[in-house]
């Protein structure tokens, strides 16, 4: 038995490059091993564990207020009544929180904080900032834009310079191409935007004669109509009445401008009447 101990341990040992150079022997198991104290290994810093020479266990504690170390050893203890988590000391109820008198409240993260909502902040304009701090946060004067102090901003550009370029806290005319006019530019539509150095580089397509610009469309101005060929005034001595089936309850008398719009009805005829030119019988 002791030499099938023996050739089994050693075979394990050599198939994983270690050289054999002690022979133990105790109750249980004869076998040849590597060291057997720490002097025996030949690395410095090295420690014999069950009859081979391994490096040894680096505690290791960075980024951890507390828990253990890997190597049996602790990175330390949590104070008052927090609690240990994931190397992390962490509250679970605000009075957790009673040994920082300046930080009461336990957030949803476990963090002792100065406040959950604006309501926990003393007023004159402070707001709780999403970090759990009471702050009051920097005003923009006219045409300026910035970092409000508090995690936010505040922005105050005028409609010439509307954009925001926070890495210098300026107002220019655009970031990217949505800050430009996509519909109209006075009396033409935009065709195509883009944002160059800051500026808003468009297409313009005029609208013609008679025409205004309306959500990026062209169309007749107040007091015209399209005929088919262009907008033309609505002359009222042009407008005339028409003729308009509607079944079995015979015709309306429609009247309509000069490009054939409808504009009123402004009688009926029956099917026994008839009716021709606008006009019934």
């Amino acid at each position: 038995m002791k030499n099938k101990w023996l050739i089994t341990i050693s075979s394990l040992l050599l198939g994983i490059g270690i050289s054999l150079s002690f022979f133990v022997s105790d109750a249980r198991a004869q076998y040849c091993a590597e060291c057997l104290n720490d002097a025996h290994c030949p690395i410095p810093g090295e420690v014999c564990q069950l009859g081979v020479c391994t490096p040894p266990c680096s505690p290791s504690c960075t980024g951890k207020e507390c828990g253990g170390d890997g190597c049996g050893g602790s990175c330390g203890s949590c104070p008052g009544d927090l609690s240990c988590s994931s190397g992390s000391c962490i509250c679970t109820s605000d009075s957790d929180c009673s040994i920082y008198p300046t930080r009461p409240f336990c957030d949803g993260d476990g963090d002792c904080v100065e406040c959950l909502g604006n309501g926990d902040c003393s007023g004159g304009g402070e707001i709780c900032t999403s970090g759990g701090s009471c702050c009051i946060p920097e005003t923009c004067g006219t045409n300026e834009c910035k970092w409000d102090g508090c995690g936010g901003t505040c922005n105050n550009c005028a409609s010439a310079t509307p954009a925001c370029k926070w890495i210098s806290e300026t107002c220019v005319e655009c970031t990217e191409n949505s800050h430009c006019p996509n519909d109209c530019v006075g009396n033409s539509r935009v065709t195509a935007r883009d944002c160059n150095n800051n500026i808003c580089d468009l297409t313009l397509d005029p609208c013609g004669s008679n025409e205004i610009c309306n959500s990026g469309a062209c169309e007749c101005a107040g007091g015209f109509c399209n005929d088919g060929g262009g907008c033309v005034w609505e002359d009222p001595s042009k407008e005339e009445n028409i003729c308009v089936f509607v079944g079995a309850s015979g015709w309306t008398i429609n009247r309509v401008n000069v490009c054939g719009e409808h504009l009123a009805i402004i009688g009926t005829c029956t099917l026994a009447q008839g009716c021709t030119n606008g006009v019934c019988g």
